[in-house]
């Protein structure tokens, strides 16, 4: 579990124990006002955190088909392979789900790295290769 994660379930927590502990403050309607307060809350965060994985996944397909397209204008003769971090996956909890790994077919041993904004900016924020002392890139974005 991310810690971010385990943040959102510690602060729900605290909010539902603090509602059901005020619960028994009160007497008649109020307690009953309070407890389907308090169960609405455990419900919407149960809702958020099955629905969470799916929404984020989506989001990042979308970004997927926006930077291909972009690619596929900048650099119209290449072949690119675009993958992502599975989110909500084992092993993946530190990295950010919104990062696309890109790899050209003329540059097989390069991987760039790519971030598209919520506006559909497009940057590029890293390059690597499996070539220890490689300097050429060809395809480096300002």
């Amino acid at each position: 579990m991310h810690p971010l994660e385990l943040i959102d379930l510690l602060v729900v927590f605290a909010i539902v124990i603090v509602l059901a502990l005020l619960s028994f403050q009160f007497h008649g309607k109020w307690r009953r006002r309070i407890r389907i307060v308090t169960v609405c809350c455990v419900l919407a965060y149960g809702i958020f955190y099955a629905v969470r994985p799916y929404w984020v996944n989506h989001q990042v397909q979308e970004e997927k088909i926006v930077l291909e397209a972009y690619l596929k204008n900048r650099y119209p003769t290449e072949t690119i392979t675009v993958r992502s971090i599975p989110y909500g996956k084992d092993g993946f909890e530190s990295m950010n789900p919104r990062t696309l790994f890109v790899t050209f077919s003329s540059e097989p041993d390069a991987e760039y790295t790519y971030l598209v904004s919520s506006d559909e900016s497009i940057h590029q924020t890293s390059h690597s290769s499996t070539i220890d002392s490689k300097f050429d890139f060809l395809h480096l974005e300002d």
